[in-house]
């Protein structure tokens, strides 16, 4: 029976922390929130605006392993399509990443990477266009 108990305590600290962390993005990216998962708190997603012509999608998700692996972060750009028509959309890589990071510095760092990020995807695009 302690195996059980520590596996859901385990698991309802888990979705606690992931919960304390979607809440804190909200808090830190303001405006743009699309959905986000309220039952499990597995991900999330927002509307980011770089230019007037540069509407992008972005959406983290948290994988079962979170905290100790950082979210998959997603990017899609809404102007620009590929040749099917669908949205280009990129997984981003090579996330910096600390699973003692509290949740408000999660926020922090994942909103200047989105800054850094989302810049360079939108050129990526662009420049694929002309």
């Amino acid at each position: 029976m302690p195996r059980v108990s520590k596996l859901l305590l385990d698991t309802i600290e888990n979705l606690l922390h992931r919960k304390a962390v979607i809440l804190q993005i909200h808090a830190t990216l303001e405006n743009g929130t699309v959905e986000y998962d309220t039952t499990k708190w597995r991900y999330t997603s927002y509307m980011v605006q770089t230019t007037p012509l540069n509407l992008n999608l972005v959406t983290i998700k948290f994988g079962r392993d979170f905290p100790t692996s950082p979210p998959a972060i997603f990017l899609q750009s809404l102007p620009y399509t590929t040749k099917s028509g669908g949205p280009i959309s990129v997984q981003l890589e090579n996330i910096p990443w600390s699973p003692r990071w509290s949740p408000q510095e999660i926020a922090s760092r994942l909103r200047l990477l989105l800054i850094e990020r989302v810049e360079l995807f939108n050129k990526t695009c662009a420049g694929q266009y002309h």
